[in-house]
């Protein structure tokens, strides 16, 4: 039933007539052959079929000039003497993979829950923006939020480690990252102005003036021309004021070139 089924032939031969199965005897007599040849090695018998098995499928065979590996694999058995003639091709690829691996199995950096980060801005003239990481969604995404429920998706290669600390950064984060610049000072209301003298001739008619109009709010200043004040000139012992150095030199923005028709 089974041959049958899986459509086997079944012929018989005369008995004690090997020449009937010529081919199956033929192996026979090779298989033999081979482990005579591995008589003295001091292996056991399932080693030294395998042996004789791997050679066989291994040699070219004389009718079909290919080797029964090439045609049942389509490729030959590597053995010991393919090492006397290396394979170029295999060299390079074994190469290129030793690459590989050196350059992708590096440690990859890795990001804390809570910390501050610079998150990659692709909408205005600032590249960076801090932010704290708030979420991690696979082995290099992470969730950024940058200000009051605004949360960004940022890869690894688009964060940077930050020192600047986090307490008012939620709140204006585009202001606490120019602040954290440091070299860039702004004007504070408290700025005191340069010092102004009046002439001296007027001094002391400007300061009557002054305690008349004390004296008397209702009335209102005669018309005429308004007194310029003069600015005074530096001391001589004075030193003259530093301008702050610039952190970065100034760049030359040049405006795209468009192609208008």
């Amino acid at each position: 039933m089974f041959m049958k089924l899986n459509g086997i032939r079944h012929i018989t031969s005369a008995p004690y007539h090997p020449a009937t199965n010529g081919l199956a005897e033929r192996f026979v007599q090779t298989l033999k052959q081979g482990l005579r040849a591995f008589a003295d090695a001091p292996i056991s018998l399932q080693q030294k079929l395998a042996n004789v098995l791997f050679a066989y499928r291994n040699a070219t065979h004389a009718t079909t000039n290919r080797t029964p590996a090439i045609l049942f694999l389509g490729r030959g058995l590597r053995s010991r003497l393919d090492l006397l003639k290396p394979n170029l091709r295999r060299t390079v690829m074994d190469r290129q993979i030793k690459q590989g691996k050196g350059t992708h199995n590096r440690e990859t950096r890795q990001l804390e829950i809570g910390q501050t980060v610079l998150a990659r801005d692709y909408r205005g003239e600032h590249k960076w923006i801090p932010g704290i990481i708030r979420e991690r969604q696979g082995p290099l995404s992470y969730t950024v939020e940058v200000a009051p429920d605004t949360i960004w998706r940022r890869h690894l290669d688009q964060l940077r480690g930050s020192e600047v600390r986090t307490a008012a950064e939620m709140v204006d984060p585009a202001a606490s990252f120019i602040a954290a610049q440091g070299d860039l000072s702004l004007p504070t209301a408290s700025a005191t102005p340069e010092t102004m003298s009046l002439p001296s001739s007027t001094a002391g008619q400007d300061s009557r003036n002054l305690q008349s109009s004390d004296s008397d709010m209702g009335c209102l200043p005669s018309p005429g021309p308004p007194l310029t004040p003069r600015i005074g000139l530096p001391r001589a012992g004075a030193s003259p004021a530093v301008t702050p150095e610039r952190r970065y030199p100034m760049r030359t923005h040049r405006p795209p070139k468009r192609l208008s028709l």
